[in-house]
């Protein structure tokens, strides 16, 4: 009869020592689960930070692709007003150029004629005194 109880003890035993043992096992993976999730938790925060510092990267991206646009456009603009310009003004420097030489003609001409004149008057003016006299 000793035979029996001691085995019912020795099964008694064993199975509290192996409950005890999963209980100890259960609290450890109790707590490695726990760790994992606030270790998960504390990646969604730092993914969520990074997602916010993408986003604004992104939009500051676009906002200074668009103003590279705006400014490449109005350099554009700007250089094809300038090469008009500077067209118009070689236009109006020929057209003044050409005003010039016709001035610097008609000058000659009239000083010519002035000159022609003025020995005209003053061979008048002695053919006067001549008569005069």
């Amino acid at each position: 009869m000793k035979a029996p109880i001691i085995a019912l003890t020795l099964v008694t035993v064993s199975s509290l020592a192996t409950s005890g043992y999963l209980l100890i096992e259960r609290k450890a993976n109790a707590r490695l689960i726990v760790d994992a999730q606030a270790e998960n938790k504390n990646q969604r925060g730092e993914n969520l930070k990074l997602l916010e510092t993408k986003t604004k990267a992104e939009k500051q991206f676009i906002e200074a692709k668009s103003n590279l646009t705006i400014a490449t456009n109005n350099l554009a603009k700007a250089q094809q007003e300038l090469t008009e310009e500077k067209t118009q003004s070689q236009t109006q420097l020929a057209e003044l150029q050409t005003q010039l030489n016709e001035a610097g003609i008609k000058e000659t001409t009239l000083n010519g004629e002035l000159e022609t004149r003025d020995s005209k008057i003053t061979q008048l003016a002695a053919d006067q005194n001549a008569t005069q006299i």
